[in-house]
């Protein structure tokens, strides 16, 4: 009786899988020499920029296999353009998605600098490229979760948790569409005694996230508590903050041994400023020398050359 509900626990929970999708970028020929960064752009505009992994750490499934994974959020209908990136090279593709799609955006990098792009929408069947079937994520046994509660109540409902912690993934933070649509704010890097200065002048009217030491941290910083955090996670943070009311958001890195590599394949700086694309400002202590550098004396003889030439 009970192997019979299981059945139909799972078999009710199968069909929505339109709540969300999962990105799955192949790259078999081993084209990518440093960590992609991929850019969703969904039928309404939405742009969703994300770093997928091949760690092993769900949802993706094997490490080093050139499979790289990352959730996506319900992509709507109609045209979906996909853009990879790693280094200077870059792969774009687009697909349609149909209505009610959910399942797997097949991501496959081409030799001419295209990227071949299908939605995967039954996971019984085998995917386009040879991948393998996407790992199924805990929102797909929801629907489960109401027939073990009615018809097993007590131990139903209990093994249906159990059932659904054994699904369940680990920490991945949410993809969010871009902040705002102005113009991309460049990444700049500071000395250690630039901080305070900077806080005191650019950051002054932002809420600013920190993730490293800092003494006698002004009310207006909040600071990361959690050590050897991810670039993405951390962005992920500062995404959860600019969703609350309050002054804009902006990111301060006083010590990048603060962060962890995103699977050693590029430095910490370097995927901070993939995973903010520009949409708040990002201050890194010590970072890497191509960027913007920034201290109380270049701000003011910019504001004198703004001043002269307003004149």
């Amino acid at each position: 009786m009970i192997g019979l509900l299981l059945f139909a626990t799972l078999a009710a929970a199968e069909p929505p899988r339109a709540f969300a999708m999962l990105l799955e970028l192949s790259d078999p020929e081993g084209r990518l020499v440093d960590m992609p960064s991929v850019q969703v752009v969904a039928a309404d505009g939405q742009v969703r920029d994300m770093l997928p992994r091949d760690d092993g750490e769900a949802p993706d499934e094997k490490p080093g296999d050139r499979v790289y994974t990352h959730p996506l959020p319900n992509l709507g209908v109609g045209t979906v353009a996909v853009t990879v990136r790693a280094g200077a090279t870059s792969w774009a593709g687009q697909t349609e998605i149909p209505e009610s799609a959910g399942g797997t955006l097949l991501v496959r990098l081409q030799a001419d600098g295209t990227a071949e792009v299908v939605v995967q929408q039954d996971t019984a069947v085998a995917g386009a490229f040879d991948i393998g079937t996407p790992a199924r994520t805990v929102e797909e046994f929801r629907g489960g979760f109401l027939l073990w509660a009615v018809l097993l109540a007590g131990f139903g409902f209990g093994a249906g948790m159990v059932l659904a912690e054994g699904k369940r993934k680990a920490r991945v933070p949410a993809t969010l569409a871009a902040l705002s649509p102005g113009a991309a704010v460049a990444p700049l890097r500071l000395g250690p005694d630039a901080v305070d200065a900077a806080l005191a002048g650019p950051l002054a009217a932002h809420r600013v996230v920190c993730a490293g030491a800092l003494a006698n941290a002004p009310a207006h910083v909040v600071p990361c508590v959690e050590p050897g955090v991810l670039p993405v996670e951390l962005v992920a943070a500062v995404e959860a903050l600019a969703a609350g009311p309050g002054a804009p958001v902006a990111l301060l890195v006083t010590d990048l041994a603060a962060l962890d590599a995103p699977g050693g394949r590029m430095p910490p700086a370097e995927a901070l400023a993939v995973a903010v694309a520009g949409r708040f400002p990002l201050y890194v202590v010590g970072g890497p020398a191509g960027w913007e550098a920034w201290s109380p004396s270049v701000a003011a003889v910019r504001s004198e050359d703004g001043d002269a030439s307003s004149a």
